[in-house]
């Protein structure tokens, strides 16, 4: 953590924060916003033989104004739309395009917060506050396309998640925590049919994790680790689901600051999300599949458009690996707050 923050550091970080979200607004309003007759040719190859013109205008003209389309009878799924609608724009100047949800909750409460990294740093007995802000900010350009097969590209995606005393004036208001997650992946469409779920994508990536510490802070701060993953992708209607394993690429003794991580984040991640009319739900669960010592995580969320790209959204968190700092706690938390994209859109 370092010294206290002063307050015309906290501005700054304010200003750069609201920038980099007016940015993904921007971006996000480009691609929730193709051109009527660009989405009437792609319905018109996707839909069903019943569908009409008539219904696939109204689809279009909802999406020009931002709200999220009625379920049709079509092979395209929620995760398939939102890859159509990306092709829309990727490649164009100033557009990116957001990779996981991008949200900023001026409100979190965590029932248990994490003093332990902290002993000796916050000083006159001032502790971690049990509320504090949270935001993230996630996005991916293409690098490639057609690599090796039609229709698979090649990614690369940044991912910035941060906790924020900001409540917590006697430390200054200093940022807790903040993870940093640039991956690289490879990303292929697939139609294979299971259980009712047709893909989605496929995807093989290589994907860093750090709070961005140095070994020389006056506490053992430092948190990192490497993972090769397979991720899959599938839908059906409105829901999707994916399944994304993952092996850790091992460390030298000297250099590895989280020996035991496998332990409290497992061996992969399982999420779903589903879309209902405009409410987005999403799920993700964490098990290190042990029978002695058995510890696991469970995130969920739900969001709804209020006004333009806005849309209130809420998180509920709990178990182990929140965030690196506290890979090794069990954590519960709430939060409210607004984002600008979510996985569904």
């Amino acid at each position: 953590m370092g010294a206290p923050q002063t307050k015309d550091v906290c501005v700054k970080n304010v200003f750069a924060i609201a920038m980099m979200f007016f940015t993904m607004g921007t971006c996000q309003s480009v691609i929730a916003q193709p051109s009527v007759e660009d989405c009437l040719r792609d319905l018109v190859h996707e839909a069903a033989d019943q569908a009409t013109v008539e219904s696939l205008r109204d689809i279009c003209a909802g999406k020009q104004k931002g709200a999220s389309p009625e379920p049709i009878e079509s092979d395209q799924g929620v995760v398939s739309e939102r890859l159509s609608l990306e092709k829309e724009v990727e490649g164009r100047a100033y557009t990116i395009s957001p990779h996981r949800a991008n949200y900023i909750l001026p409100v979190t409460y965590s029932t248990h917060p994490n003093n332990e990294p902290f002993a000796g740093v916050l000083t006159d007995g001032n502790g971690i506050d049990h509320t504090e802000a949270k935001f993230q900010i996630s996005f991916k350009i293409p690098l490639a396309y057609d690599l090796a097969a039609k229709n698979s590209h090649l990614y690369f995606g940044f991912t910035s998640e941060a906790y924020w005393q900001l409540y917590n004036s006697a430390a200054s208001a200093p940022f807790r925590e903040t993870n940093y997650e640039p991956e690289i992946w490879w990303q292929v469409p697939v139609k294979w049919d299971i259980l009712g779920f047709r893909g989605g994508v496929a995807a093989v990536g290589l994907v860093h994790q750090s709070n961005g510490r140095s070994e020389l802070d006056q506490a053992p701060l430092s948190r990192s680790w490497n993972r090769v993953y397979v991720n899959l992708v599938l839908e059906r209607g409105n829901l999707a689901i994916a399944i994304r394993p993952w092996w850790r690429l091992p460390e030298d003794d000297d250099d590895d600051n989280n020996p035991d991580i496998d332990k409290y984040y497992g061996y992969g991640d399982f999420r779903v999300g589903y879309r209902l009319n405009e409410h987005i739900f999403t799920g993700l669960l964490r098990n290190n599949l042990r029978s002695n010592e058995n510890k696991g995580a469970i995130k969920l969320t739900w969001s709804h458009p209020i006004t333009g790209v806005l849309r209130v959204y809420t998180e509920f968190f709990n178990g182990y690996g929140e965030s690196l700092l506290d890979y090794n706690k069990n954590t519960t938390r709430y939060g409210i707050g607004v984002a600008i994209s979510d996985v569904l859109q």
